[in-house]
């Protein structure tokens, strides 16, 4: 069993299929796996609620996302 949810993106430059992680796996799950999740499913995905998710990743404690956020999506900061 995977441990994420994952997507299969054809690499056009290497010629091969890859995988591909996605951003908050955990919350989709939630949202289409549980029944409690595709009854909130409506508020989750309302501007309200956007907003506010909005406001919480733009405040200073969510830089402390950002360095696990780098490990699991195995980017290179050095890159950019």
């Amino acid at each position: 069993m995977s441990h994420g949810f994952e997507i299969q993106v054809f690499n056009r430059y290497e010629n091969k299929i890859e995988i591909e992680k996605v951003y908050g796996d955990g919350a989709i799950r939630f949202a289409y796996g549980n029944p409690i999740g595709r009854m909130l499913g409506p508020l989750i995905a309302s501007k309200m609620f956007s907003r506010l998710y909005g406001y919480a990743q733009d405040s200073p404690k969510s830089t402390k996302k950002v360095p696990p956020f780098l490990k699991k999506f195995n980017i290179q900061i050095d890159q950019y």
